[in-house]
């Protein structure tokens, strides 16, 4: 399980940092540029950022978590579990955006705590005694002159704010992108699978290891397939998927709930329905 008493000290530390900070004066949000006002003193601890409003940090607090099964291959009785934590909408689309492309890199830390939520599902399966050490985070990785164009990786500073905050090792080095692929905005889900077909390589290091792949968005699932079966390939025990927000593809939002089962755990989620592992939408 997560650390409880790590998660609290760093809680504790974030806020009290973020209200000396405002002391010495105020900040804009970065996402609507309102002035960022401290919350009212109270014997509960209430999450205070340094860089977004209480309204926005409303915005990105954890939803029920979105879960889908990742099929691998033409088989698909395998397939990974997928865990995001609101849909690619509102403030949590807004965030990402600016995070991504407006250079906020400093809104990492906010998003990792987002993610928290659904750490602890996603470490049930391989939170037994002997395979606790064997827990990692791995970022999806970007190619190289998209990593120069870009000037940072956002998973992989998200994942290491994730690292920080759970106490959970994180590996920059077990999964490389070995070629650049264009795009996957825009394509379909058939052209994205083929766009990162083997475009992505792990190492040694991924050998027996439980891992938690962390991104930022899960679309089609065709990145976080192609980076699970080299995974795999590479001897990983198992893998799984951790995204702040599920997005839908443009074929997918012209589904009506009734026919896409993607649509209904975004907007009809069912508790009950979500405890059957056989429950989850498969993404093929």
């Amino acid at each position: 399980m997560v650390n409880q008493a790590w998660q609290s000290a760093c809680s504790i530390a974030q806020n009290i940092e973020a209200r000396l900070v405002m002391l010495l004066g105020t900040r804009p949000c970065q996402l609507c540029d309102s002035t960022i006002v401290p919350p009212p003193l109270s014997l509960e601890v209430i999450y205070q950022s340094r860089f977004i409003c209480q309204a926005c940090l409303k915005g990105l607090k954890p939803q029920t978590p979105i879960l889908v099964s990742l099929g691998l291959g033409q088989d698909v009785s395998n397939h990974i579990r997928c865990i995001s934590i609101c849909p690619y909408e509102g403030t949590a689309r807004q965030a990402i955006r600016a995070f991504k492309y407006q250079d906020k890199q400093e809104l990492a830390s906010d998003l990792a705590r987002t993610l928290e939520a659904g750490m602890e599902s996603l470490l049930k399966p391989a939170n037994r005694p002997n395979k606790r050490s064997g827990i990692v985070l791995i970022a999806v990785p970007l190619h190289q002159t998209k990593l120069e164009e870009r000037g940072f990786n956002q998973s992989e500073l998200i994942t290491r704010e994730l690292s920080k905050r759970t106490g959970i090792r994180c590996d920059t080095r077990a999964l490389i992108r070995a070629r650049a692929t264009t795009p996957q905005y825009g394509l379909t889900k058939g052209e994205r699978a083929i766009n990162v077909n083997s475009a992505f390589k792990a190492n040694q290091r991924a050998k027996n290891k439980n891992v938690i792949l962390v991104d930022d968005v899960l679309t089609s699932g065709a990145t976080a397939a192609a980076c699970a079966q080299a995974l795999l390939e590479a001897g990983a025990e198992s893998v799984s998927v951790l995204t702040i927000a599920r997005a839908l593809l443009r074929s997918e939002k012209s589904i009506s709930p009734e026919q896409n089962i993607s649509s209904q755990q975004i907007y009809e989620h069912n508790p009950e329905k979500e405890k059957k592992e056989s429950n989850y939408s498969l993404i093929t």
